[in-house]
């Protein structure tokens, strides 16, 4: 699979929406295309009629044709896009790994090992089928905006826009509820958007899990009622800016933890584990060690920055017939028991999205 390299002027931002998603979600497109006529497929099943001299962004349109937004309506056989990319820069910095090449124009904050170590966490989201086309990113910081270069014929055109805003937003929906209610809404009353929504999980754009998820009443009824202020908001494990990918504490600073001292709360029916330690104070949720499920949650857990874990390891706390492993976890946020079981369920939850 030879795919197009992706043109990003941000990373590591899902607030809740991401650029990566949006231009993954052109290249598997663009892929399909070549194997099967899933463009025209699409616009036969979705069409997007406009009245002549109608614009793609009529708020009208919409609902009308069923769209994530009004850029869904966008059809590069008839409109002119105005976010012209405009990268310059001759500053160059390069890193190659973990099936990911990543070139840097322009000036760099921050590390570009942190950089590409975010583009990973992103990759991580995705399905199998949009991860494997995000081989090559080219980041531009002073670009104003991102894209993807495809040669897609007349029906790719037409459709390019609606495919990909569905995508991106049903991944931010699936990951950020709370900023999403509206058009989670939208989802559980419009037809349209949810026979989209089936047919992107058929062709491999989103998990079956993430629409299930947004499909379950629950799900409405708890990003529709739960606290929208700033603080509640701001509460919710999220991505920041650029992540650092979270420490592991290494084999000896475990061998000087005294379990011991283990502090145990019950918040029925989790059993939640504190102790004290030099760089946080650990919490873990009690949980039998199944063929080496601890090991690979920490590995999870080790790999994404949106968590808000800063130190996690994985331990038998004390001797043990059954070899109990568990995971232990620390960040700024994580500041309580009960906290501590929010985030280890949204742990659980994007655990399951990656379909480890």
């Amino acid at each position: 699979m030879k795919t197009s390299p992706i043109v990003l002027n941000q990373i590591g931002v899902l607030n809740p929406r991401s650029s990566l998603v949006h231009e993954a979600a052109h290249l598997w497109h663009s892929e399909l295309d070549e194997s099967i006529p899933f463009s025209a497929t699409w616009l036969n099943n979705f069409p997007k009629p406009r009245n002549e001299g109608q614009d793609w962004k009529d708020p009208d349109l919409v609902v009308a044709n069923g769209v994530a937004t009004a850029y869904g309506n966008f059809d590069y056989n008839l409109d002119v896009s105005s976010n012209l990319f405009k990268p310059s820069s001759d500053k160059i910095y390069f890193l190659e790994r973990d099936e990911l090449k990543l070139e840097c124009f322009g000036d760099i904050d921050v590390p570009i090992e942190v950089l590409h170590a975010t583009l990973i966490r992103d990759r991580n989201c995705l399905t199998s089928e949009m991860a494997e086309v995000v081989s090559h990113v080219k980041y531009f910081p002073a670009g104003n905006g991102s894209y993807v270069s495809v040669n897609g014929n007349e029906n790719y055109r037409a459709a390019a826009e609606d495919i990909a805003t569905m995508t991106e937003f049903l991944y931010a929906a699936s990951l950020f509820p709370k900023k999403m209610a509206d058009w989670i809404a939208r989802l559980h009353c419009e037809r349209i958007l949810r026979r989209k929504s089936e047919a992107l999980v058929t062709c491999g754009f989103v998990r079956q899990e993430a629409l299930e998820y947004l499909l379950d009443p629950v799900t409405l009824r708890d990003a529709s009622t739960n606290d929208y202020s700033p603080a509640a908001l701001s509460a919710e494990v999220s991505p920041p800016f650029i992540g650092y990918v979270p420490r592991c504490l290494s084999n000896s600073e475990i061998r000087g933890i005294n379990f011991q001292d283990i502090i145990i709360t019950s918040l029925h029916p989790e059993v939640v584990c504190q102790i004290n330690h030099p760089a946080g104070v650990f919490y873990s949720i009690q949980r039998y060690d199944n063929n080496g499920f601890t090991e690979k949650l920490l590995h999870f857990v080790l790999s994404r920055s949106d968590l808000g874990v800063v130190h996690a390891f994985s331990a038998i706390p004390h001797s043990s017939a059954q070899h109990e492993r568990t995971l232990w976890i620390s960040g700024p946020r994580i500041n309580n028991a009960t906290r501590a079981v929010e985030v280890n369920k949204k742990i659980m939850y994007k655990f399951s999205l990656a379909g480890t």
